[in-house]
């Protein structure tokens, strides 16, 4: 998409499981033809452990929470929200239950 020069929203997580309780937070990035730099700093290089994406159902919950997430920025982007600042990277941290 990038190398189209068209746009496109991303998401991801990135979990650990901490003491039998799932810690870390949930990516949700836009990609405009004019700001793709984020996007590359966005995905980054980390190792990613399988079997807490493969295993724990509660993930379910974190996956709509990221499509809800991305469902919001594609509305701003096509006008039906109104969308006041140029952020281009969403993170919600499941620890102090913020988005950033």
């Amino acid at each position: 998409m990038i190398e189209k020069e068209k746009p496109f929203i991303d998401s991801g997580m990135g979990l650990e499981k901490v003491n039998d309780q799932l810690v870390g937070q949930v990516r949700v990035t836009t990609g405009l033809p004019s700001h793709h730099l984020q996007v590359k700093e966005a995905f980054g290089d980390s190792t990613i452990d399988d079997d807490i994406y493969a295993s724990n159902i509660q993930l379910s919950v974190l996956n709509c929470l990221a499509v809800n997430l991305m469902l919001v920025k594609w509305k701003r982007l096509i006008g039906i929200y109104n969308d006041q600042a140029e952020h281009f990277n969403s993170v919600y941290s499941i620890g102090n239950n913020k988005i950033l």
